[in-house]
């Protein structure tokens, strides 16, 4: 048994602004941007990581929210359209643009952790989420979306998970330790439709904030699950362990 989540918000006050459709700033049909490979045909070992670091000294200019919405919505677009969404290049091209975005976001004054929509247009939804300090937001997967993170405050522990095909008790299942990361502001982390896909997120001594974007996959399920990780691995040199839902 699995107990759905829909969008893991503790304090629901979520309220979706005025980005409920999208019109392209040239004037172009929706969905006709650059294909994904010609970002990356490969994924490199950075996009398979996950996570980048954003440095002052880039060349790409800083972007605003709208600004990034105009840039990520064609490539949203081309992902759900495939036969076989093949989300690491996708990955990788969110990571980029969340590490250029400048934003500045009232509070949200969570009592644990809370979610704000910024921006809601199909397949696409960019929140701002808060987590009070030392607060864990226990682990939990993204189910059929994917997921990109920006800290833009505090620092949160972030330890995601791959689940894996094994031998396991009635009931569990595998998860293997894919990452781990603290991320500080400018910092970005994914999770894909596969790969890192369940994570689990703790704040330190100062509220954290984040800017996420979810990518979902049309007909999917689009919802998150809890599950709790047995301490003891099942095999401690590869990082795996037993985890059952809640």
């Amino acid at each position: 048994m699995s107990t759905d989540l829909g969008y893991i918000s503790a304090d629901s006050t979520a309220s979706v602004s005025a980005f409920d459709t999208y019109t392209p700033l040239d004037g172009s049909e929706s969905g006709n941007g650059v294909p994904l490979d010609a970002h990356s045909s490969e994924p490199d070992a950075q996009a398979l990581e996950g996570s980048s670091r954003k440095t002052p000294d880039s060349a790409e200019s800083p972007l605003t929210l709208e600004e990034l919405v105009e840039l990520l919505m064609p490539e949203a677009f081309d992902l759900i359209k495939a036969a076989n969404p093949w989300d690491m290049p996708y990955m990788k091209y969110c990571s980029e643009l969340l590490a250029r975005l400048v934003i500045e976001l009232p509070p949200l004054h969570a009592n644990k952790w809370d979610l704000e929509t910024l921006v809601k247009i199909p397949p696409v939804e960019i929140v701002e989420l808060e987590i009070a300090p030392n607060t864990t937001i226990p682990l939990h997967d993204h189910r059929d979306y994917i997921g990109a993170i920006l800290a833009i405050d505090g620092q949160v522990d972030c330890v995601n998970y791959t689940r894996i095909d094994g031998p396991a008790e009635p009931g569990a299942f595998l998860l293997q330790q894919s990452k781990q990361a603290l991320l500080t502001p400018g910092d970005t982390s994914c999770l894909g439709l596969s790969q890192h896909n369940f994570h689990l997120l703790k704040s330190g001594a100062k509220t954290a904030r984040m800017v996420d974007i979810f990518t979902f996959v049309p007909g999917g399920e689009g919802h998150s699950y809890w599950a709790q990780i047995n301490d003891t691995p099942v095999n401690e040199e590869q990082g795996i362990y037993s985890a059952r839902w809640l």
